[in-house]
C-alpha cells in the first residue's frame, strides 16, 4: 500500500512539473512576441469597412490575443519597413526558431500576409517577399490611381459633406505637424491617411477591399522614398492640391491631381529598382 502510495505520489508531482513547465514556455514566448511588436499611433476611428483613418499621437504596443497575430504584425512591419527585403525567403524552420512557437500560427500568419499581397509561395516550406518589377511598379501605381479616383468619386455623394471635408482638413493639419520631423511613421500614417479618408466615406466595401492590397504594396515604396524631406514636401504640396480641389466642389479636378500624384509617386519608386 505503502509503494502505491509513494507511486501515485511521484506520478502526481512529475505532472505538476509538466504542466508548470508548458505554462512557463507559453507565457515566456508570447512576452517575447510582445516585446517584438511594432509601435504604432493610436487611430482613433475605424469605418465599417475595415479602413483606418491615422492620426498622429501617442504611440502605444498592440496586444493581440493569439501568437498568429502577434506574428503577423511583427513580419508585416518588417515587410513594410522592409527589413525584410524584397525577393527575401522566409522558412517555416528559421521563422519557427525566431518565434520559438510552433507552425501552425506561423502558417497563419503567412497566409494572411499572403492575402495582403506581401508574400508569395515558392514552396510547401517557405514563401518569397513580394519583388516587383519595373512593370508591376506601372501596373500597380495606375491601378491604385485609379481606384483612389473612384474612392473621390463615390466619398463626393456621401450624404454628410461635412464629415468629409473635416476628415480633409485635420488630415492635412495633422501631416503638416511630422512634416520637417524625424518621426518617419507618424508621417506614413498621416500621409496614407488622405487618401483612406476618401475610402472611409466612399460607402463601397469592395473598392475598400480591392484597394487594400493595393496599398500594403505601395508602402513598401513609398516607406523608402519618402525618408527624405524634400520628397515628403512634393507630396504633402500634392496632397494639399487634391484636398483642395474636392473642398472647392471640383470634383474631377481632385480625381485628375490623385492619378497625377500617383504617377508621380510611381517615378519615385522605379528609381528605387
Amino acid at each position: 500500500m505503502s509503494n502505491m502510495l509513494c507511486l501515485l505520489t511521484v506520478f502526481y508531482f512529475t505532472l505538476l512539473l509538466y504542466v508548470l513547465q508548458y505554462t512557463f514556455c507559453k507565457i515566456y514566448n508570447a512576452k517575447c512576441l510582445l516585446n517584438e511588436l511594432p509601435l504604432y499611433g493610436i487611430m482613433p476611428s475605424i469605418n465599417k469597412n475595415h479602413f483606418i483613418i491615422l492620426k498622429g499621437g501617442t504611440t502605444m504596443a498592440l496586444n493581440r490575443s493569439t501568437l498568429s497575430e502577434q506574428i503577423y504584425e511583427i513580419l508585416r512591419n518588417d515587410i513594410l519597413s522592409q527589413k525584410i527585403p524584397c525577393g527575401e525567403k522566409l522558412t517555416l524552420n528559421t521563422l519557427k526558431e525566431r518565434f520559438q512557437v510552433s507552425s501552425t500560427p506561423i502558417r497563419d500568419a503567412l497566409t494572411r500576409l499572403e492575402k495582403d499581397g506581401l508574400l508569395q509561395y515558392y514552396s510547401n516550406i517557405g514563401v518569397n517577399v513580394i519583388d516587383l518589377n519595373a512593370k508591376d511598379l506601372k501596373e500597380l501605381f495606375t491601378f491604385m490611381g485609379d481606384l483612389d479616383a473612384l474612392a473621390i468619386r463615390y466619398a463626393s455623394g456621401y450624404p454628410q459633406q461635412q464629415e468629409v471635408r473635416r476628415a480633409l482638413i485635420q488630415n492635412l493639419e495633422e501631416t503638416q505637424k511630422y512634416l520637417n520631423t524625424s518621426d518617419i511613421r507618424q508621417w506614413r500614417s498621416c500621409s496614407d491617411g488622405l487618401h483612406l479618408v476618401f475610402y472611409q466615406y466612399c460607402d463601397n466595401s469592395r473598392l475598400c477591399s480591392s484597394a487594400l492590397q493595393m496599398r500594403s504594396q505601395i508602402t513598401i515604396y513609398s516607406n523608402r522614398y519618402e525618408r527624405e524631406v524634400e520628397n515628403r514636401e512634393k507630396v504633402f504640396e500634392e496632397h494639399q492640391k487634391i484636398a483642395s480641389a474636392f473642398l472647392n466642389g471640383d470634383i474631377e479636378g481632385a480625381v485628375k491631381k490623385m492619378q497625377s500624384h500617383l504617377q508621380d509617386s510611381l517615378a519615385q519608386a522605379l528609381c528605387l529598382l
